[in-house]
């Protein structure tokens, strides 16, 4: 799966999401760890950073536990992330868990993450999750700070609820107008729109999103689908793309794979341009 933890030569990736579950054998060496965090992940605030128990991450809704996945959206999202990554590239997932058990979390949370995650080296923030409603301008303000400080690429799912979004605003994929910032919605096998699929102008791009078999607690697989797995594979081809570029921007490694996108005729006006993920020429 082509882990190895945070070496030199890894690339980040935040998993902002319901966390990742540590002991499934399909996931093992591909975890980030803090290096100045002791090795006892249940040991208190070691490198004094104000953040608790954050060896692997942070739980940001119980800070005294270990950010372990008690639902499985995170943990599959991680996999997709992970799923046949060649053994030259060294993948580190950081887990920062914002949601519950119940799949449910808070707007506060996420921003904490992404805050946390930018401070503490993440080249790519994966945040397969969405709201509806007004602006969240603290939201906005925490994502053009990781970008312009950071240079992160963050990924955003486009949302399961067939709505046009560019009427029907979604959170944070309705950011995707900043070039560090990417939206994906999600197509069948066949290159059709998933009919759950988010669509309109304000989305970069698709990815394949339906029945995709991951990783879930309990050393299992399953299959999934949803906007949040095609975001996961637009993770994995920008976690290809900086291993290839390690000096690449955000804003850079989102033009890359826009510009080598397939041009699919049935995506129009469904997806800006039409674009489908070609995650092989986003590489080579």
């Amino acid at each position: 799966n082509g882990g190895g933890g945070n070496d030199a030569d890894s690339v980040v990736v935040a998993i902002i999401d319901t966390g990742l579950d540590f002991d499934h054998d399909s996931l093992e060496g591909g975890f980030w760890t803090n290096e100045f965090e002791l090795a006892n992940p249940y040991s208190p605030d070691d490198d004094a950073n104000c953040y608790d128990y954050d060896l692997w991450g942070y739980h940001f809704i119980e800070p005294t536990l270990v950010p372990a996945d008690d639902h499985s959206h995170g943990t599959h999202v991680g996999g997709l992330v992970l799923k046949n990554m060649p053994d030259s590239v060294n993948t580190a997932l950081m887990s920062l868990k914002v949601q519950a058990e119940n799949g449910k979390g808070t707007l506060f949370h996420a921003i904490c993450a992404i805050y946390y995650a930018g401070d503490n080296g993440a080249d790519i923030l994966n945040l397969s999750l969405g709201f509806y409603g007004e602006r969240p301008t603290v939201m906005d303000s925490a994502l053009v700070r990781v970008g312009r400080w950071h240079d992160v690429l963050v990924v955003t799912s486009a949302g399961n609820d067939s709505v046009l979004v560019d009427t029907v605003p979604h959170w944070p994929s309705g950011f995707s107008t900043y070039k560090h910032i990417i939206s994906v919605t999600a197509v069948d096998g066949d290159d059709m729109m998933a009919p759950f699929s988010n669509y309109g102008d304000l989305i970069d791009i698709a990815a394949p999103g339906t029945n995709l078999l991951s990783t879930v607690p309990g050393g299992l697989l399953e299959e999934k689908s949803g906007t949040s797995m095609a975001a996961a594979v637009g993770t994995r081809a920008a976690v290809l793309y900086k291993s290839c570029m390690p000096s690449a921007t955000g804003a850079e490694i989102k033009a890359e794979i826009l510009a080598q996108a397939e041009v699919i005729p049935g995506l129009f006006p469904s997806v800006a341009g039409g674009r489908r993920l070609n995650a092989i020429d986003s590489v080579y």
